[in-house]
């Protein structure tokens, strides 16, 4: 990626053009920062007067908003952080997990911004720091028949904690918007499989 470049964050290539958004990621133009799926709507909800308040940026006695600006560098660059890196939250969550509890880290496999084996890497040593062994070899999931991406699972143990990772074969940075009939399964699968059992990723979506 040079100068004046296109940036993407797939490897398949997707306009996410929006009009009224000259910022808007475009495959055919540069883009000053990287997109966030539905910013129009993302800034009419974050210009709520209600969100504001429950978000403790703005009180109820203000009659004014304060602007809500998307990638809003000051605050990337000066906010005062309790973490530095995602991977001490998870291990701060499993460390006070109460059993049974599961948790699911998914990555699509053709993101660009952030690579797969990435993820790979830090939630094996997520695992192991918090006494998690792996249960399976990686292995693989599927969308009604098809590969749909690769497995590996962790479990504690000692007690009824366990974490899986999946990759989602064909899916970029944001995976529910890229391919969403294979998240729906996915964390359908996740959030509606009892706790006694191993988590079929690969199960169709049931009626609940």
């Amino acid at each position: 990626f040079g100068p004046g470049s296109a940036i993407h964050y797939n490897f398949a290539e997707h306009c996410l053009s929006e009009d009224v958004n000259d910022e808007a990621f475009h495959g055919a133009r540069e883009a000053k920062h990287l997109p966030c799926f539905s910013s129009n709507s993302m800034h009419a909800y974050m210009m709520r007067k209600d969100v504001q308040v429950a978000l403790h940026v703005s009180n109820r006695t203000e009659n004014s908003v304060v602007s809500w600006e998307e990638m809003n560098r000051l605050i990337s660059t000066q906010y005062d952080r309790s973490y530095d890196v995602v991977s001490l939250v998870y291990k701060d969550i499993l460390r006070v997990a109460k059993s049974p509890f599961r948790m699911l880290a998914y990555h699509g496999d053709t993101d660009i911004l952030l690579s797969p084996m990435s993820t790979v890497y830090n939630t094996r040593k997520i695992a192991e720091e918090s006494n998690l062994t792996e249960t399976q070899q990686e292995t693989s999931w599927h969308f009604f028949g098809d590969y749909a991406g690769a497995r590996t699972s962790f479990k504690s143990d000692v007690t009824n904690v366990t974490m899986d990772v999946l990759t989602v074969r064909g899916a970029g940075h944001s995976v529910p918007y890229d391919l969403p009939a294979q998240a729906c399964q996915m964390i359908n699968n996740f959030l509606f499989t009892d706790d006694s059992k191993l988590i079929d990723y690969s199960q169709p979506i049931r009626k609940h």
